[in-house]
């Protein structure tokens, strides 16, 4: 930056004085939110739900749990999540606890994994299992691992920020840092590109380090707009 050079991060980020503006995929109450309307919409509005997570103290996803409980109890209360377990985010450890989870819990609707190893072990297992088309898979996961799963009749669904979007926007802020003198204070509104998929304009905002943009909403992938992505 000393050379005039214009730094922006993204994905991770480093300290504020090494950088211009942080441009961070999502926020944790972004993707808790989603996780909680996506079981939500699969449980039909009301009944038990699990949680497959990667192990009891994995700080991310805790804090995406702990959002989306917050959004079930204000939003969906007749949503219930009965049971948790954890795959540890190895495909057989997934694939057997969620086995296990369906066998002890015979009522839960959904099983939500914030995880994009656990989200395919439990969506490939409840497509060949008796439980296909009645319990349904959702959490975070990439399109293209978990085409088949929202496409083959299961009724899975995932959630994630749109990567290629992501890049864009990174390299958009930059550009436009670089070119148009644009501020990136706390408050500071940057508008949106002509290429760019998301928000018409994103305000730069405090977050954990200092200055940081969000790219917008996590991503819900259905059967009805999973072909249109392809990472």
């Amino acid at each position: 930056q000393k050379k005039g050079v214009t730094v922006v991060t993204y994905d991770s980020d480093v300290a504020q004085a090494g950088r211009s503006v942080f441009v961070n995929q999502a926020s944790s109450e972004g993707i808790g939110n989603a996780l909680a309307d996506s079981a939500a919409e699969l449980a039909g509005g009301e009944g038990d739900i699990a949680v497959l997570s990667t192990t009891p103290d994995a700080t991310n996803q805790n804090v995406w749990i702990e959002f989306m409980n917050k959004r079930l109890a204000a939003k969906y209360p007749k949503v219930k999540v009965v049971a948790t377990a954890y795959g540890l985010d190895k495909p057989e450890e997934s694939t057997t606890e969620t086995q296990g989870l369906i066998q002890k819990n015979p009522t839960i609707e959904a099983i939500v994994a914030p995880t994009s190893v656990g989200i395919v072990a439990a969506a490939k297992y409840v497509s060949g299992s008796a439980s296909k088309g009645k319990v349904f898979v959702t959490g975070l996961g990439l399109p293209n691992d978990m085409k088949t799963y929202i496409k083959d009749g299961s009724g899975a669904q995932a959630s994630l920020w749109d990567v290629e979007n992501f890049g864009y926007v990174a390299v958009q802020i930059a550009n436009s840092i670089r070119n148009n003198k644009q501020s990136v204070k706390v408050g500071a509104v940057i508008k949106s590109a002509k290429g760019d998929k998301g928000v018409k304009s994103r305000k730069v905002i405090k977050g954990a380090v200092g200055n940081e943009v969000l790219l917008g909403p996590a991503t819900v992938f259905t059967k009805d707009n999973v072909d249109n992505y392809n990472f």
